[in-house]
């Protein structure tokens, strides 16, 4: 607990000693971390994490899904695609309590909403000749890791759907995340606040981070933007999603993102300023701001989530990114093959709702998709 509390504060204060990370542990001789035996579940005692996490009851399809040749899913998948592909998936939906928020209640939803992002990662990968399909012998077994996949909401889907082709592992800061994973039979490992993470390098084809970098500090967020570098096979890819210049424009006029708004323009979350201070902000000066104030622009918490013995913990942190700086600062640890502003992602005519009133996203997220280099180790 203690060593967690110094990780945490240094990454709220931007500092990295790099004498107190953990040091990358490997898996035993002949295992292989994407697998069940080989992460974390090998060291788990059964029931020790996660064995008080009880599942959602399993949805019915919603009447609101399009008839058969009423339109396309993400990723070109009609109807009768979907719900085969819901047949297959008998994993347990975890109950909204143990989710991080995702849907409320709306279970259909969340299960559907990680197959929508499974499927347009899929899709982007087959635009950049990465057919997961139908991969080359030469080039081995296609590795996941789903970095802060919480229980699960995207990896079930590359386990479930993908397990012919792809090993997917989760990763998380909370164990019991990590425990439930394990006792669904899906690999998991737990990771610190700061890097490294416990894998080899060149080992992962395809490095996930959903929402995981917009609650980072600049520093930090560098910092495992190289440490991904290192796991990344030459040619592998990355999908991180950050709050961008598109994700600023609707902030400042309070669209979709109506929380956060209310929280920068009530005091409760406020901008670092250069010098560290923090700085409230009303609703007229953000919306007086066309671009970001800072390429890296910082809103920390004005309260913290006390710990047990009531040694308050840290901050809550929301970041946001210009374009630029990501092209400019991740662009010199990774190729950045594209930013894709939300919902770009979705080609024409695709149909996008999964309930029977279809409200805006509001995730409000832009990916950006990063490459290490072929020639590179």
């Amino acid at each position: 607990r203690r060593r967690r509390r110094r990780q945490q504060q240094q990454q709220q204060s931007g500092l990295l000693d790099h004498s107190e990370q953990p040091q990358a542990t490997r898996s035993p001789p002949g295992t292989s971390p994407f697998t069940l035996s080989g992460s974390m579940c090998g060291s788990l005692e059964p029931g020790e994490h996660g064995a008080h996490y009880t599942a959602a009851d399993r949805p019915e399809v919603p009447d609101v899904l399009p008839a058969p040749d009423a339109g396309l899913f993400p990723g070109g998948w009609r109807r009768d695609e979907v719900l085969a592909a819901f047949a297959r998936d008998t994993l347990p939906i975890p109950d909204s309590r143990f989710r991080n928020g995702y849907m409320g209640d709306r279970h259909f939803e969340y299960w559907i909403s990680g197959l929508e992002l499974f499927l347009k990662m899929k899709r982007v990968l087959l635009q950049h000749g990465v057919d997961v399909d139908n991969l080359p012998p030469q080039h081995g077994p296609f590795t996941v890791v789903d970095f802060g996949g919480s229980t699960g909401r995207l990896g079930r889907h590359w386990h479930v759907q993908q397990k012919a082709t792809a090993t997917v592992l989760t990763t998380d800061t909370n164990l019991d995340s990590v425990g439930y994973l394990c006792g669904l039979g899906m690999p998991a490992l737990h990771n610190d606040f700061l890097p490294p993470l416990a894998l080899p390098s060149n080992s992962v084809s395809l490095f996930v981070a959903l929402s995981v970098w917009t609650h980072m500090t600049e520093p930090v967020a560098v910092a495992w933007v190289k440490e991904v570098r290192r796991l990344l096979r030459p040619g592998g890819f990355a999908w991180i999603t950050i709050m961008g210049d598109h994700t600023w424009r609707r902030l400042r006029h309070n669209k979709d993102l109506d929380l956060l708004y209310k929280h920068v323009v009530g005091g409760r979350e406020r901008l670092v300023q250069a010098d560290g201070s923090l700085h409230n902000m009303s609703a007229a000066e953000l919306q007086s701001w066309i671009k970001m104030p800072f390429a890296y622009s910082v809103f920390q918490a004005s309260w913290r989530w006390p710990y047990k013995d009531g040694v308050a913990g840290d901050f809550m942190v929301n970041s946001f990114a210009r374009y630029s700086f990501v092209r400019e600062t991740w662009g010199k640890v990774l190729d950045v093959v594209d930013i894709y502003p939300q919902n770009s992602l979705l080609p024409e005519g695709v149909w996008d709702c999964v309930t029977p009133v279809c409200p805006p996203r509001r995730t409000g997220q832009d990916v950006v998709l990063l490459r290490k280099p072929l020639d590179e180790s």
